[in-house]
């Protein structure tokens, strides 16, 4: 602790202290004195009382001089300090700016997220588009306007949309257009005017894939096709469809699809459809090289177990296995409540993950479903 200096009161008080001086010789004794002085032909120094001051002041300064000394030696201590902290060393910079890194990665990451919450769908629009080589389907979400008709608010995202960067087909149903149905509002009339649309398409079913993905997720039902305001369609094989019917659960796994290691990836279904939630997961573990999909379930999950609960899927990962908060485990994990919302579910726990957040789920909670996949702007 600091000590504080002494004032000017304080070193009064102390010299007061100090033993008198006092000449104790009679008057007889000092006048018998001064005539020997007289007498005497040598000169006497008198120097009893300069020497006594003097051995006071070395008292003084012995008395003080440990305040002194201690308050040089505080003070260059504390220039020390200060002179540390306003000189930090290099070492102390590295890791500032490593932690500083390292909390806004984390910061990102709990933002990080590849599907639509339910409570963020109000302007959102879901349309479908096929990959490059026409062998898969990828539905987007698109911020579109609150309130407004869905399906012509689909008309203008196919007519504009153009992303070259995501590996998709954006130009191959601008011949098309939707509309709500008059009489019911859960149906869309899909009027084809332009046929060789289809001819783009190497799989012809892909066309009914393309219009239930685009439509399914905003809870339409049904489907009412017409070519030049006439009903029906015709497909290649000589086929003619009328009316398709819209499931919202498809029983679909979810793959990733990307165009090249510098493109978004983003999350697809299968064109199959799977007896079991258990049989998609599973799937989902491989590659569909027949799809251009890469397997969302990584490889140190390959003993996934599941119970159904209800309306909720428990999914159970084995022990001793690591999570993190990056992109592929928040993929995972989304695949996982796509496809359980594929097979009906509204929710999903999931069960030892040893850490408490991933991307914006708290997995320590059971997480609902989501809305739709891949938003994109």
């Amino acid at each position: 602790m600091k000590k504080p200096e002494l004032s000017t009161e304080e070193l009064e008080e102390i010299l007061q202290q100090l033993p008198s001086i006092r000449d104790r010789r009679t008057v007889a004794e000092i006048y018998e004195s001064l005539q020997l002085n007289k007498l005497s032909k040598k000169k006497i120094k008198y120097w009893s009382t300069p020497v006594l001051t003097g051995i006071a002041a070395l008292l003084i300064i012995a008395f003080i001089s440990p305040y002194f000394f201690e308050q040089l030696e505080e003070n260059k201590t504390d220039e020390g300090k200060y002179s540390a902290l306003q000189q930090p060393n290099e070492k102390n910079n590295e890791a500032a700016i490593f932690g500083n890194e390292q909390t806004e990665l984390s910061k990102d990451n709990n933002e990080k997220t590849f599907v639509i919450k339910n409570e963020e769908s109000n302007n959102m629009i879901t349309v479908a588009f096929p990959d490059k080589e026409t062998k898969t389907v990828v539905p987007l979400s698109i911020v579109g306007t609150q309130g407004e008709n869905r399906a012509e608010q689909i008309n203008d995202i196919l007519k504009t949309f153009n992303d070259d960067e995501l590996g998709l087909n954006t130009v191959a149903l601008k011949g098309i257009t939707m509309s709500i149905s008059h009489e019911n509002p859960a149906e869309v009339i899909v009027n084809l005017e332009k046929p060789e649309t289809l001819d783009s398409l190497k799989d012809e079913t892909l066309f009914n894939q393309i219009i239930s993905e685009s439509l399914r997720w905003q809870g339409f039902e049904r489907v009412k096709f017409y070519t030049h305001g006439k009903p029906g369609i015709a497909l290649k094989g000589g086929e003619r469809i009328e009316y398709l019917k819209l499931n919202q659960a498809e029983k679909k796994g979810y793959f990733i699809f990307e165009d090249n290691e510098k493109a978004e990836k983003l999350l697809a279904p299968s064109n199959n459809q799977y007896n079991s939630i258990i049989d998609a997961f599973k799937a989902m573990k491989k590659e569909m090289s027949a799809q251009n999909l890469k397997p969302s379930i990584l490889d140190d999950f390959s003993d996934i177990t599941v119970k159904a609960d209800g309306n909720i899927l428990n999914v159970n990962f084995k022990d001793g296995v690591s999570f993190e908060n990056s992109d592929p485990y928040i993929m995972m994990l989304e695949a996982i409540l796509l496809t359980a919302k594929d097979f009906g579910y509204e929710s999903v726990k999931f069960n030892g993950i040893d850490i408490g957040r991933i991307g914006k789920m708290d997995v320590t909670k059971s997480v609902e479903v989501p809305y739709s996949p891949n938003p994109v702007k």
